[in-house]
């Protein structure tokens, strides 16, 4: 039985005396899509970094793809693409510039593969705008 895209046990979050996420459940089963509507402080962005092993769970479990988000985290990011609402960005650098330079510090080419040291782009080459090699 293949596992579920995304599953959610008893998912709870406190802050101090704040509960931020109290005794949330749900499963995505592969295929499906999932809309996560709520107002403000209702604990989306808490729920999101839970699953994505940001964040510790004060109870239950948060899984992706049958990996459990805070105990192999590595593992479930090369599940999901997760773009953060209030990612900070280099105002003069394109978009696929900011793919390169983000890739170039995780030690991967552009293109996926691994990166020589010699080839990875430097702050100063990206500071001039120039990502030629």
């Amino acid at each position: 039985m293949a596992h579920a895209s995304l599953r959610l046990t008893g998912l709870s979050k406190r802050f101090g005396d704040t509960r931020a996420l109290t005794d949330v459940s749900l499963e995505v089963r592969p295929g499906e899509v999932l809309g996560y509507l709520g107002p403000n402080g209702a604990g989306k962005t808490t729920t999101i970094r839970l699953v994505m092993g940001m964040l510790r769970p004060t109870a239950g479990r948060a899984e992706v793809g049958g990996l459990d988000c805070w105990r192999d985290p590595v593992a479930a990011h090369r599940l999901v693409g997760y773009v953060p609402g209030d990612a900070a960005t280099y105002p003069r650098l394109t978009g696929r510039q900011h793919v390169d330079y983000f890739a170039s510090l995780r030690h991967a080419a552009p293109d996926g593969g691994a990166s020589s040291p010699s080839s990875r782009p430097g702050p100063a080459r990206w500071r001039s705008g120039s990502t030629s090699t």
